[in-house]
């Protein structure tokens, strides 16, 4: 499956001579800038003695293991989402549970490239 932010959305319908029926069709997907959403597309999470999964992020938003995060970047342009409760386990008793990156991704640019990590 593609990851991508999509600004726009139009469609083109072709009928038939009477009107009555839809002979061909077409739909295009306006893609959103990336530099908005500098992170968005797919990365591979690795867990410590687990496997790896792939997570597709969208306008800075994802889903892992069913649990929805969203990404923002703090005043330095580092990185970081907040733990939602239902993927706290152990950690529910803490009033917020934030993970952190050490990178900065600075305005304007489209974020890590392929194959760079993002600890």
């Amino acid at each position: 499956s593609m990851c991508h932010s999509y600004g726009s959305f139009s469609c083109l319908l072709q009928f038939e001579s009477n009107g009555q029926y839809i002979r061909d069709g077409y739909i295009h997907w306006g893609y959103e800038s990336t530099d908005k959403y500098p992170l968005d597309g797919k990365w591979r999470v690795d867990y410590e003695n687990e496997e790896s999964i792939e997570i597709c992020v969208q306008k800075h938003c994802f889903n892992c293991i069913g649990i929805n995060y969203e990404i923002s970047l703090d005043d330095k342009h580092r990185p970081r989402f907040e733990w939602p409760l239902a993927a706290r386990g152990f950690f529910r008793q803490q009033s917020s549970v934030v993970q952190r990156s050490n990178q900065q991704i600075s305005p304007g640019t489209s974020g890590p490239s392929v194959g760079q990590t993002l600890e």
